[in-house]
């Protein structure tokens, strides 16, 4: 299956410069020994390394022999980058305004602004700002505005900065100094902003910003505080304020408490209200957040909590978990009632309709299960490979995609995009060769992206094919959307841990899209996304050296074999290909205490719909079918999506022999 397009001799020579590209290809991550190295990526490498070890003669002496080579401007972004703190305004200018195509100008100019805020230049800073969504930048230029003059500008920038419901940077507060010292910071404006925390769980800002109220209105709003901290406050002192604001303040109390408990939450609510007469537009949102962290925790109770809930509380989310509430009972009559009550734009996506179409069948109407069965087989998704299970049909693997076009791949090397990203790639410069890469895709056309997502696959760079491809629209089962990146590290590991190299392609995609340089916000990096202490763990658990792991997590080898023994790992501990997944993604915590929870088998296609956390239901979807793609692409065969969710088959077959074959599923 896989074939990739080698382009002709005469194709492999659009011009001079990228026939350099192509002799580098094989240069890997070889360092240039010494200054004089013949190539250019050499000569690159070589001038990094010295501006690295501060040795700027050797750096220039380098640059200068390579000055018109596509990555030269990169010397130029780099050496700017370390000098930041002590380089010229007009050296700053004449770069920008001489690369302004290139894509990491606007990190040079977020570097420069901060350092014109930190000089208190405030001239040239509003020379160089051009807008940005970095709350840094922005409450410098508060700070820029007021001192050339401009207080108006100054206050209403201030202002939106202020209107925000988390804890902005410490260089804001002189914009909230301000609004305070121009009156603008109102009592009502305060009060605002402490509801808009406490709504995100933030009752440590909330408190803090007690001190922006005076003294006189401190009680009210401080009342606000430990009813979030404890509901059970309201009881006797109902919180003081607008329906608007009641509502807002109690959604967020007892939301929070209904997040562990949300049987109290619903207990305590029903003694508040009945003490207290508040109109429907304040209890609506209240009722409406308990019965959904009842529905998130799998309560027995939730299908009746949402169901009661009045229509102006019914969102597309509620309409969700109703359906999801009853999958979870088995509940197919409300099922189907669920989804009959949706409105049409929701009740028409593929997932409902095959739900639907699940409890037509489950409730013996076999024929008209069939034919919305069909709607959706011929979908290249999850659920099409579902509905092709149903119908024991065979699966529709993708649209086709036009034909390689050798001329437009010639011309398309020769654009300077292509040629900086393929040699950041090679220089191993991962973040800004993907930077380069993302800026050109966005400005081609889709027949210009298909071709350079056969270019990236030509240099054997995964995740630049994927991206291009999927930018291109490409839909389909070929080794441009599922490449097969570090396939001998794959099969290497997949040997070693006793996993289908198959099942690791499919997590790789999901995890990292093949980026090896990808880090999570919780820390999480490389190809498998592995945590620091999960890394850790499996070193010491396996009698390694865990002293340096940047090392094992940022090398691709290493990552995807300590990735795959810890998939291993958890598919021994929770002796299921599904499970282990899923504790992979959300940690085998959560995993056991979903497994103590009441509902669907475990692994099954309803238990994946139920769960709590909706990044793990969509992981676990799309796993699964990455599995049955890569399975094809590795075997030439067709791996069924109800063999990976045996769970459902096998515990079904000991609980319910007479449907045996509705519930393989």
């Amino acid at each position: 299956m896989q074939s990739r397009c080698r382009p002709t001799a005469r194709a492999a020579l659009p011009s001079t410069l990228f026939m350099v590209l192509v002799l580098l290809t094989n240069l890997g991550t070889a360092k240039a020994k010494e200054e004089g190295a013949s190539n250019p990526l050499s000569l690159y490498q070589a001038a990094l390394h010295a501006l690295e070890a501060n040795e700027l003669q050797r750096f220039r002496a380098s640059a200068a022999r390579i000055e018109t080579f596509p990555l030269y401007p990169y010397l130029r972004y780099a050496e700017l980058r370390q000098r930041i703190e002590s380089v010229t305004p007009a050296a700053v200018k004449s770069y920008l305004n001489r690369y302004s195509e290139l894509p990491v100008t606007a990190l040079l100019r977020a570097a420069w602004l901060r350092e014109l805020a930190r000089r208190q230049d405030w001239p040239t800073f509003l020379a160089v700002y051009q807008g940005s969504r970095d709350a840094d930048l922005r409450c410098a230029l508060v700070q820029a505005k007021l001192a050339m003059g401009d207080k108006e500008q100054a206050i209403r920038e201030a202002k939106r900065l202020w209107s925000v419901g988390y804890r902005q940077p410490q260089n804001c507060n002189p914009a909230f100094d301000l609004l305070e010292r121009a009156g603008v910071l109102t009592p009502q404006r305060v009060e605002h902003r402490i509801l808009l925390a406490l709504a995100a769980g933030h009752s440590r800002l909330a408190t803090d910003l007690l001190a922006r109220l005076p003294a006189s209105e401190r009680a009210k709003t401080a009342h606000w505080i430990e009813v979030y901290r404890d509901p059970e406050a309201a009881l006797q002192h109902p919180p003081l304020g607008s329906d608007e604001v009641v509502s807002r303040l109690l959604t967020a109390a007892l939301g929070d408490l209904a997040r562990d408990d949300p049987t109290q939450a619903y207990r305590l609510w029903s003694k508040i209200k009945a003490r207290h007469s508040w109109p429907q537009a304040v209890s609506g949102p209240i009722a409406r957040i308990i019965a959904l962290r009842a529905a998130y925790n799998g309560l027995p109770s939730a299908g009746a909590w949402l169901q009661a809930l009045p229509a102006a509380q019914t969102d597309t989310l509620v309409h969700a978990w109703r359906v999801r509430s009853a999958l979870r009972r088995g509940d197919w009559e409300g099922v189907a009632r669920a989804v009959e009550e949706m409105a049409p734009e929701q009740r028409h996506a593929e997932v409902w309709r095959y739900w639907q179409a699940r409890a037509l069948e489950m409730r013996g109407q076999g024929e008209s299960a069939e034919e919305l069965y069909r709607t959706i087989a011929g979908e290249f998704s999850y659920y099409g490979f579902l509905a092709a299970d149903a119908l024991d049909t065979p699966y529709f693997w993708g649209r086709s995609m036009p034909s390689p076009d050798p001329r437009r791949k010639r011309e398309l090397r020769q654009r300077s995009g292509v040629q900086r990203a393929v040699l950041l790639h090679q220089a191993e410069q991962h973040d800004l060769a993907q930077l380069e890469w993302r800026s050109l895709i966005e400005r081609l056309g889709t027949r210009d992206r298909l071709a350079a997502a056969r270019i990236a696959a030509e240099q054997s760079w995964p995740w630049a094919t994927l991206y291009a491809a999927v930018m291109a629209g490409v839909n389909n089962a070929s080794f441009l959307r599922f490449p097969r990146g570090y396939s001998e590290e794959v099969q290497r590991s997949a040997r070693s841990s006793g996993i289908d190299p198959a099942w690791l392609f499919a997590l790789i995609r999901r995890e990292s899209a093949f980026r090896g340089s990808a880090c999570s916000y919780a820390g999480a990096c490389g190809l498998m996304q592995l945590m620091p202490a999960t890394a850790r763990w499996m070193l010491e658990r396996s009698g390694k050296h865990s002293s340096n792991l940047t090392t094992v997590i940022s090398d691709p080898g290493n990552n995807i074999a300590v990735g795959a023994d810890y998939l291993a790992y958890l598919r021994g501990r929770f002796a299921s290909h599904i499970l282990a997944l899923a504790a992979y993604n959300a940690g085998p915590g959560n995993v056991g205490e979903w497994l103590d929870m009441t509902g669907p088998p475990p692994g099954s296609a309803r238990w994946i719909e139920t769960l709590l956390f909706g990044e793990t239901r969509r992981y676990l979807k799309a796993v699964v079918f990455n599995e049955v793609i890569y399975r094809l692409r590795l075997n030439d065969e067709t791996l069924r999506v109800s063999q990976v969710l045996k769970a459902e088959r096998k515990q079904y077959a000991r609980v319910a022999l007479e449907e045996p074959s509705s519930e393989q599923r």
